[in-house]
């Protein structure tokens, strides 16, 4: 009976999760269709590139809370299973404080930075002009980036709630709102400056309202009792945490930090290829990775309840339709690529070989199908695999990454970056979570 209730429960959270996720990824979407011409075709290709850099950084929110958050899911999950209330409301608090207090030693770190080494260490061969409008205003743009920090925890929370889709129509309301600002600042011959600010200011006041809303609201009844256990939660979680974070770093170095490597030992043109390219596969594969969000939670609760079984059936499913809709997803740009490109971009010069577009395609098949698996090990608290993994991928992927780029340009950038992913991220995590599933099944 308890099994039916638990299978009952979650295919419904499962389905309303997905489907507003869905929605919010399809807004996510409609942004970058809207955002990436309308810069391309109003700003230089500098300004697109300081755009494309300094948005990129929104990623590195994952790993700032030294891991922290990422692992209040998990332990949310656990005290929910327990009815530990008090301490779920003490843990929380005590984390947007902590994440308060490291926002700010941060900013100092930063503004210190600015101030002894500027900007030129950031973009190279860039107009004087802009590096001064950037320096000018980054105690400004680093400020507010900082402030979202504790800000994002309310995912995490609510993610531990199986609350996934209040998170959603939060984010909904956040790609709209940077939608129709960033359209007015382009209409208005904003500075790239003040698009960059206002695309973080949305980030911030969605997440704040959120916070408002969820905890005197919509979960009162967890976080409007004020008395709180004195013990201190955080050093725990910290050392829970440091796999994760460690792990986090060294991802971050050897993907997202693939925008900096092209703008340095590319060039700018290269950027601008890159970035149209890998916008179709990015955005399928964001709008599949919606699942991949949903699951966490999931598997994390069928753990504790003991369901190997649907997770194993749940895991391969997904992974299935991830590898399918990708490969889908790369006949289609291969067949009509340049013609989808050349229509969202409002630009009839643009076209590609096809091998560029079955590099790319190949290259976010990977991080599809590995994203799954990432998500399986996070749910059941094994972070120090990815430790392992992430630091290869840097330590090899990096100058493997710089050499191609260097000597053989964008496609031998990707096909490089296709056989890293698949030797030392994919195949070494499948067969390490397989062995994990049926470890728990014997």
């Amino acid at each position: 009976m308890i099994k039916l209730k638990l299978k009952k429960y979650l295919f419904s959270h499962f389905f309303q999760s997905v489907s507003l996720s869905l929605f919010a990824r399809a807004i996510g979407i409609f942004n970058i269709l809207i955002i990436i011409p309308l810069i391309i075709n109003n700003y230089t290709t500098e300004e697109f590139a300081v755009f494309s850099i300094l948005t990129q950084f929104i990623t590195i929110y994952g790993f700032l809370d030294l891991g922290i958050g990422s692992i209040l899911i998990n332990e949310i999950i656990y005290y929910r299973s327990k009815k530990y209330i008090k301490i779920i409301r003490t843990v929380v608090f005590q984390l947007i404080k902590f994440l308060s207090v490291l926002a700010l030693i941060l900013l100092g770190i930063f503004l210190l930075i600015n101030y002894f080494f500027g900007l030129e260490l950031l973009f190279k061969d860039i107009d004087e002009e802009l590096l001064v409008s950037l320096s000018d205003n980054f105690p400004l743009l680093c400020g507010l980036f900082f402030v979202i920090l504790p800000t994002t925890l309310i995912q995490k929370i609510q993610f531990g709630f199986l609350d996934n889709s209040i998170f959603h129509i939060s984010e909904i309301v956040q790609k709209s709102l940077q939608i129709l600002l960033i359209y007015f600042l382009v209409k208005y011959d904003s500075s790239i400056v003040d698009i960059i600010f206002y695309y973080y200011l949305a980030i911030l006041v969605t997440n704040f309202i959120n916070i408002l809303l969820y905890f005197f609201i919509i979960r009162k009844d967890v976080f409007r009792n004020k008395k709180v256990i004195k013990k201190l939660y955080i050093p725990s979680l910290i050392k829970k945490s440091i796999f994760y974070f460690l792990g986090s770093i060294f991802f971050f170095f050897s993907r997202t930090i693939d925008t900096y490597l092209i703008s340095i030992y590319g060039s700018y043109d290269i950027l601008k290829d890159y970035e149209i390219i890998k916008r179709p596969f990015d955005i399928g594969l964001t709008t599949l990775m919606v699942i991949t969000s949903v699951l966490w939670p999931i598997l994390a609760e069928a753990h504790h309840k003991k369901e190997f079984k649907k997770i194993k059936k749940l895991l391969n499913t997904t992974i299935i339709g991830v590898f399918l809709a990708m490969i889908l997803l790369s006949l289609l740009m291969v067949a009509i690529g340049d013609e989808i490109l050349q229509l969202w971009i409002g630009d009839d010069t643009i076209s590609y070989q096809t091998l560029v577009y079955v590099l790319a395609g190949s290259v976010f098949l990977l991080y599809g199908v590995g994203n799954v698996l990432i998500t399986y090990l996070n749910s059941i608290s094994v972070f120090y695999v990815q430790l392992v993994v992430y630091v290869i991928l840097a330590f090899i992927g990096i100058p493997i990454k710089i050499y191609t780029l260097s000597n053989y340009g964008l496609s031998g950038y990707l096909a490089a970056l296709i056989v890293i992913l698949a030797l030392v991220y994919v195949i070494p995590m499948y067969f390490i979570s397989n062995k994990k599933i049926n470890k728990n099944l014997a």
